[in-house]
């Protein structure tokens, strides 16, 4: 009954889309001037390059996409893909405004669009919803690479249900943002000693280096700390400087028990690194030794309390 109901609703966008949406290409009759027509076209395609670089890049698109979306707000492609870079930027929530905009331009805009729409449903805890748009796009879906796809919708109708019991059986909880140490910018990866008395974390945000920028002037990813007062309460972040972070990506992924040495990524050749506290500074980096480090990227570390062992 869920599927016919949903059917009957993509079946009334298409025409909903035909007589009562105008999806505005990027074409020159669709500006109120010549001016304004060079400038969308300009941030478009700007925002394509990087869109095409990928994942990391989609911070960059987005910033090019705003651009052009100012100038042409109706345009299905362009609110398509600024729902992907909203995603993949962790604003999964903002991400379903622009796939519903989308959708109601042109309904074929995507072959995956129902899937990504399912998407936001399911981060803004709306399950049922989500599993009517999983299971939508799955029974319509038919290239070649469905059987991925069955088994990608079948993981994310599971994590639903799974979510409804969990809403279902909730026994208290709280998530507080921590403005003091959180940004607009990315933020990710936080490690917390065993005291909880500091965290570290890796974040694109500016810093004083600001000439410290990617081939696609995008900022590095730097470490940086914040520590608790007296009241428990976490203080703002700080920059944790030489010599663990470089002009390039530099990214926490351990902390030992006693705080004293911190596990770093080397995002330029694929390595772990460990660093130690000694008298109130952080030692040089340092690689560790193989068989941990091979040829091949380690781009993670877990280990025992006692720190004798090591699982990659």
């Amino acid at each position: 009954m869920k599927t016919t109901f949903l059917t009957f609703i993509s079946i009334f966008l298409i025409g909903f889309s035909a007589y009562s949406q105008n999806n505005k290409e990027f074409e020159l009759k669709n500006f109120k001037s010549e001016e304004d027509f060079d400038k969308a076209i300009k941030f478009l395609y700007t925002g394509d390059d990087y869109y095409e670089d990928g994942i990391d890049a989609y911070d960059k698109a987005l910033e090019y996409f705003l651009k052009a979306s100012e100038l042409n707000p109706d345009n299905a492609d362009l609110n398509f893909k600024m729902g992907i870079c909203y995603y993949y930027t962790n604003n999964h929530f903002e991400s379903l405004n622009y796939y519903n905009k989308a959708i109601q331009l042109d309904s074929n805009v995507s072959e995956i669009i129902l899937y990504r729409i399912a998407q936001g449903h399911q981060f803004r805890l709306k399950f049922d919803k989500a599993i009517e748009y999983y299971s939508e796009f799955i029974s319509n879906y038919t290239k070649k690479d469905r059987d991925m796809w069955i088994s990608e919708t079948d993981k994310r109708i599971e994590e639903c249900n799974e979510g409804k019991q969990l809403i279902e059986n909730f026994v208290g909880g709280l998530v507080v943002n921590i403005a003091n140490v959180n940004s607009k910018y990315i933020d990710h990866s936080p490690l917390i000693t065993a005291d909880e008395s500091t965290m570290y974390f890796t974040s694109r945000r500016p810093n004083n280096n600001n000439d410290d920028v990617d081939e696609n002037g995008r900022l590095f990813e730097d470490i940086y700390f914040a520590k608790k007062n007296a009241d428990g309460i976490w203080q703002a972040a700080e920059n944790i400087g030489l010599p663990l972070n470089t002009k390039n990506h530099d990214a926490t992924i351990g902390v030992s028990a006693d705080g004293k040495k911190l596990y770093l990524y080397d995002g330029k050749k694929g390595n772990i690194l460990v660093s130690e506290l000694v008298e109130g500074s952080w030692s040089k980096p340092k690689a560790l030794p193989a068989p941990i480090n091979s040829k091949y990227q380690e781009t993670a570390i877990s280990f025992s309390p006692d720190g004798k062992k090591h699982i990659l």
